[in-house]
């Protein structure tokens, strides 16, 4: 159960705060981006390795937190911008900084039906599904990249709750130990010590800034 919930917990006060105070400019939108493509990936990992359930759940849990995280900040930007961005009229130049909810929602269904169109065309390659998976937990292992790179731009961490950084800590400690113990494919693992070590610098800058 914890390995399930463990992930989300800390992304409801960030959640709340952006309805509460309608601030969204310290929080990068490149957070939900990795993890809906290294979620979806894994889980067409999962139809070759078959690992453990928990993990499985674990993704579609992500998938629809990140989803509510990226509904709440494009409503509340929606609000404010005068000439909105969408992927129709910024694919490439506001690439997932779009205005709209519904740019967000195509660009995944895209995403996820190529992936999946990919991943079924090479079940006949065993050694593709092992790409599938160390790509998947390596974009995984990302996950803070964005944050940090955008703390640095702004030098500063306003925005960003100590709270989401502390279960991310937590949870990329328990699940790495996780991982470990029940003899998990090495790539969760590679991917569980990059993720600490990426949190270790968000942490130092929430310290320096």
């Amino acid at each position: 159960v914890l390995m399930v919930f463990m992930p989300t917990v800390g992304y409801i006060p960030q959640y709340i705060s952006f309805w509460q105070t309608g601030i969204t400019d310290g929080f990068s939108l490149k957070v939900p981006l990795v993890l809906l493509i290294a979620n979806g990936l894994r889980l067409a990992f999962w139809i070759e390795s078959r690992f453990a359930l928990t993990l499985v759940f674990q993704s579609l849990l992500l998938i629809i937190v990140q989803f509510a995280l990226v509904h709440a900040v494009a409503t509340i930007r929606s609000r404010t911008v005068i000439h909105q961005k969408t992927i129709y009229s910024h694919l490439l130049s506001s690439f997932w900084d779009w205005d709209d909810f519904p740019s967000f929602g195509l660009a995944t269904a895209v995403g996820l039906v190529s992936v999946f169109l990919i991943t079924f065309t090479a079940i006949a390659f065993p050694f593709l599904f092992e790409w599938i998976g160390t790509a998947a937990l390596l974009i995984e292992a990302m996950l803070g990249l964005p944050q940090v790179v955008k703390n640095y731009q702004r030098s500063s961490t306003e925005g960003f709750s100590w709270f989401l950084l502390g279960t991310w800590i937590l949870g990329d400690a328990f699940k790495t130990v996780f991982f470990l113990a029940n003899n998990t494919p090495y790539q969760f693992v590679m991917c569980g010590i990059i993720q600490l070590f990426v949190d270790a610098v968000m942490l130092a800058q929430m310290l320096i800034y």
